[in-house]
């Protein structure tokens, strides 16, 4: 299989608005996009963008372009395979672009590539339910948590309450609790879009 029939369902051109750039992560749950002007790989646009741009108020119709991290960290042909997992787990990157010398995307390298059987053993494990407390203001993140709630501010490329999701799950616990009510309508939304993944129950609070 060719590098783009790797990537061909998260490809996405740069004059793409945000909002198109949502709706195909969505569709493919996935937390990157490959951006492509025509047929160019020109940059990687993550979860982690749109959200920082999203408590700036940047509207939904801006073109990806507009928005694009040039400093993302990519690996390169000739780089070791210890390098490669090494920036892919200090960034928690779901993917790693591989670029030739002139830049152009060679290959692609996802987390399921090196660590899919990197799992705890099933006599180290515990599965007890998990009750998780997500209803707070978020006073001292403020001004970022007056647009989104401080379970859904991203870490790298996760949001805080996904990497907490998968810290549990990766020691064998499977039922999670969560309690919500500050902007519990934006929070109830993501973690509904996660319950293919996770057995979640929700509880509204009555007081933050």
């Amino acid at each position: 299989m060719n590098t783009i029939d790797k990537i061909s369902k998260i490809i996405i051109q740069r004059d793409s608005s945000i909002l198109e750039a949502l709706k195909v992560m969505d569709a493919q749950k996935v937390k990157s996009l490959f951006v492509f002007d025509k047929d160019v790989f020109i940059g990687l646009i993550t979860i982690g963008d749109i959200q920082r741009v999203i408590i700036k108020n940047v509207p939904l119709q801006t073109a990806i372009d507009n928005i694009l991290d040039n400093n993302k960290v990519y690996a390169f042909k000739g780089d070791k395979v210890d390098s490669i997992k090494e920036k892919m787990i200090c960034l928690r990157a779901e993917c790693m672009p591989v670029l030739n010398q002139e830049g152009k995307l060679i290959d692609v390298y996802f987390w399921e590539d090196f660590f899919h059987n990197k799992s705890i053993k099933d006599n180290q494990k515990i599965d007890i339910p998990v009750v998780i407390m997500a209803g707070g203001l978020g006073t001292r993140l403020k001004p970022l948590t007056n647009v989104i709630p401080k379970p859904l501010l991203p870490i790298n490329e996760k949001t805080i309450i996904e990497i907490i999701l998968e810290q549990f799950t990766q020691i064998g616990c499977s039922k999670f609790y969560i309690s919500v009510n500050y902007k519990y309508e934006i929070l109830a939304y993501y973690l509904q879009n996660m319950k293919n993944k996770y057995n979640i129950t929700l509880f509204k609070e009555d007081k933050p």
